[in-house]
């Protein structure tokens, strides 16, 4: 603690020197971070008469220039937290434990889940991941605002409107979600003219593709992976030009940086070319996403090509500091709350509106596996009340599911299925 107090001193002596570069050697390891916000700032007094021409011909310039003072308060009030060496020192950590909170989370038994779900309904995701980044055609960035956020938004309300009448129709469960919702026009505008501005020159705009976006969350990988492939083929229409035309999967990998896990996907808004984003999330991540979303703030001052710099220093030198703790959610409360919802609809997964117990064939429907139910039933295997119904669902052999026709794949999702109601 003293040595970060001596830091945050020392930096305060560099960063108000009167004349010359600040000298960021001093503080070991550390320095080039700070430097690097350093630069940042730097950069961002360089761009200031380039980014005056190009707001100049811009329609709506005087929109665009109280977008461009929020955006740098935001920015700078992010860069001067972060340039206390202590503050920094403690986002590191954070960043480290967010990471193994996700890590924990996602345990042996989701990660099996996942994975015979995106096997059996993710179909083709594979062809869409690892494709070059859609470009969303507007002839500026004014127009492309305008045509996102006020003409094609509509549109993409009603397509999500029918996707989510598709899943009721589908018994896929949407436990929350977050609707159809335009960037903002601050965050919009410094990505644009400061993020790709720098790296794509006039045309940077294009290259955003969430100008409009939406969330859906499930409480299960089946339900997750069953609305992507009902996603895909609604996009194999006319009103969706190109269909899918990319997809990001985080739960797929071994690791993730930062830990933070969800599918994304973008297509072009119906009757358009500007870019939109669907999220598919998972509840048991979902519920701390403004945990991760407040490090990712942070986090991305530090990118640099292809590289967090940030996070490869937290990688190498946090992890023996932060170990396996876990990061310690504030609000407990909420987050057990929160818990209890999430538990909640899984258990409406298993009872009927009334709260009575589902019979054999309602569960097995609930579980995608309605096609061995009367084989199951044949077999003796029915009961009558719920504890010899849940007995007996425990206590059947696979031998004796090969004999009803379960594959091996089926199988492994009943049993993994049976220990997710065994939880709740």
């Amino acid at each position: 603690a003293s040595q970060i107090k001596r830091n945050d001193n020392a930096y305060h002596q560099q960063a108000h020197q009167p004349h010359g570069r600040p000298d960021f050697s001093c503080f070991g390891a550390i320095g080039p971070l700070l430097q690097i916000i350093h630069n940042h700032q730097q950069f961002m007094k360089q761009r200031e008469k380039y980014i005056d021409d190009q707001i100049e011909k811009q329609a709506q310039n005087s929109t665009l220039k109280a977008a461009r003072r929020t955006a740098l308060r935001t920015e700078k009030h992010l860069m001067e937290n972060l340039l206390r060496p202590q503050a920094l020192n403690e986002f590191l950590e954070h960043m480290i434990s967010i990471e193994n909170l996700f890590d924990a989370l996602y345990d042996a038994n989701q990660k099996q889940l996942q994975k015979v779900a995106r096997q059996e309904y993710g179909g083709n995701i594979s062809h869409y991941e690892g494709r070059p980044k859609c470009l969303s055609h507007a002839q500026s960035f004014s127009d492309l605002m305008f045509a996102g956020t006020s003409v094609y938004i509509k549109h993409f309300k009603d397509w999500m409107q029918n996707v989510e009448h598709e899943c009721e129709a589908h018994n896929i469960k949407i436990v929350s979600k977050s609707e159809v919702h335009g960037k903002s026009i601050d965050r919009a505008f410094y990505k644009a003219f400061y993020v790709y501005g720098e790296k794509f020159g006039d045309a940077g705009y294009q290259h955003m593709t969430d100008v409009m976006r939406c969330s859906l969350v499930f409480d299960n990988f089946f339900d997750l992976y069953r609305c992507f492939a009902l996603i895909e083929r609604l996009c194999k229409t006319d009103e969706i030009a190109g269909g899918i035309l990319r997809v990001k999967d985080r739960f797929h990998p071994a690791r993730v940086p930062f830990g933070y896990r969800d599918l994304m996907i973008n297509i072009y808004a119906p009757e358009s070319k500007i870019v939109a984003e669907i999220q598919l999330h998972h509840a048991l991540f979902y519920r701390h996403k403004q945990v991760s979303h407040d490090v990712y703030k942070k986090a991305r001052l530090f990118e640099e090509g292809d590289v967090n710099m940030a996070y490869l220093y937290a990688d190498q030198n946090m992890r023996s500091v932060v170990a396996q703790r876990v990061y310690a959610v504030q609000d407990e409360v909420d987050e057990k709350v929160e818990e209890k919802n999430v538990r909640r609809a899984h258990n409406d997964r298993i009872h009927d509106c009334d709260g009575k117990p589902m019979t054999y064939g309602e569960l097995f429907d609930a579980w995608y596996l309605g096609k061995y139910i009367d084989a199951f039933v044949h077999q003796d295997y029915g009961a009558k009340n719920e504890i010899a119904r849940y007995t007996i669902l425990m206590i059947i052999t696979d031998e004796q599911l090969r004999g009803i026709g379960f594959l091996p794949g089926t199988i492994n999702r009943y049993r993994l299925y049976l220990k997710e109601l065994d939880s709740t």
